[in-house]
Parts: structure tokens; sequence; C-alpha cells
């Protein structure tokens, strides 16, 4: 099955999303607070790539009304959720089911903002120089993704017995800054899970969607995998998200 049917498909089957997403909405709510520092005004016409459930959404609508607001989500389940979340919201959000490696969309956005979402694509670079496309002259785009630090520790017990590990790379925040269009402002925040266990972490990842592995990885071994399961619950690591907010300004016409 090709890698971004499985992960619309694993997002769509995430049904308590919003009961595990802690970190997720949290890092929308920073966000969201990022934006409106340096780039957020009454009447904005936004597109909010990978909007999930509408976490980024509610942030921006708390802090000031949107000329337009566009939900986008590979996922229609997703966005099904998102319009329940934001059914009280004004100026009503529109919605569309959309790939962010392939917006169909012309230039028309003050702010393209996207929050633990672009991680997904297939290529990041691309999906920045798309949503940098879609912006007017002066116009903001923001994101979120997870970090190289992203569950450190359970990367390192896979290596330490030189196993294969299903999870993504993700990038410093020098590596991001390099994806960018144009020389982005980044901030970086840790935000750690509480785990009990090990097996803890693709609990968490499963309940939010995000357990699709990356392209190649071939499933560990029972054995290799209680392996490593004992690993950390010996060390009891901490776990988190290492999350880099970035944000790039496009310049005005002259």
């Amino acid at each position: 099955m090709n890698r971004q049917v499985r992960i619309r498909e694993a997002f769509g089957k995430a049904h308590a999303y919003d009961a595990h997403a802690a970190p997720q909405a949290a890092t929308a709510v920073r966000l969201a607070e990022l934006i409106a520092e340096r780039g957020w005004s009454e009447g904005a016409r936004v597109l909010d790539m990978g909007c999930g459930t509408g976490a980024l959404a509610a942030a921006l609508f708390s802090r000031a009304r949107p000329g337009l607001y566009l939900c986008a989500d590979i996922s229609p389940p997703m966005l099904a959720r998102a319009r329940t979340k934001l059914a009280t919201a004004s100026p009503a959000p529109l919605f569309a089911a959309m790939d962010a490696s392939l917006p169909a969309l012309k230039p028309r956005f003050h702010l393209a903002a996207s929050n633990m979402a672009l991680h997904w694509t297939p290529d990041m670079a691309a999906a920045l120089a798309g949503l940098w496309e879609l912006l007017l002259p002066g116009g903001v785009l923001a994101v979120a993704v997870p970090g190289e630090g992203t569950f450190r520790a359970w990367r390192e017990a896979h290596e330490r017995r030189g196993l294969s590990c299903g999870l993504q790379d993700f990038p410093s925040a020098s590596a991001l800054a390099g994806l960018f269009p144009a020389t982005p402002h980044i901030t970086e925040e840790h935000h750690p899970l509480t785990l009990s266990h090990a097996l803890d972490l693709p609990r968490h990842l499963k309940r939010v969607g995000g357990f699709v592995p990356r392209s190649g990885h071939v499933p560990l071994a029972p054995a290799d995998f209680r392996a490593v399961l004992n690993d950390l619950d010996t060390r009891r690591p901490a776990m988190g998200y290492h999350v880099l907010y970035a944000l790039a300004f496009k310049a005005p016409q002259e």
C-alpha cells in the first residue's frame, strides 16, 4: 500500500485523537502565540495545512478574527472532527481534503500554517516551497514539526542492538532552516510524554495516528522488539517531542 494512503488511513482511525494528543494541542497553542506575536492580524486569509482536528484553528480564532480560514487535511475523518470542533467559529471555516504535497490552490493567503503535520509529507522542502507559493507578498509561513530529539531514547535503544528503528528521521534546527524558501526564525521546545512503560510510546503513536513507519522499514522480530522494550524499561529514560517552530516572512512588493 502507498505510504501516503497508509498515513491517511491511520489518522482516519485515530478516533480518540484529542484524548491522547496533549503534546500536539500544546504545540498548536504555542505556534498560535508565535504567529500572533509576529504576523497575525484581523481579516487575514489563512491556510491551515494538515489541520487535524482543528487545534491550531481554535487557538488562532481565539486571538483574532480571520477574513477567511481554510482547514485542509489528507484525512476526511480528521476534517470531520475539525468541523465539529469549530462549529461555532466565526466566520465559518472552509474545509478541504487535500495533500500538502499537492495543494490545488492559488496564491491568496496572508498566513500559511501547519502544526505537527509536514513531516508526514514525502518531501518537506517541496511542501514548504508549495505553501510559500500560496502566500501573498508580506505573508507568513509558520510551521511546527518534530525535531531530531523526538523520541531519541527509543531510537538509541535500537542502535545499541544494531536494529532498524521504524521512526522516520526528524530535522535539526539548522536542517529545517535549510528546507525553507527564506530564512526562518526558529524556536525550540521539548514536550515530555508521561510513559509508565516503554510500550506506552507505540500505544501513544497509534492512538494519535502517528505509527506508520518510515519507508522501507522491516518490522522487528518479536524477540528483538521485546529486547528494545526491556532495555528502555530498565533505563527508564525521558521521552517526548522535540518541537521546532519556524516562521518565515515573504517580502512585500515594492
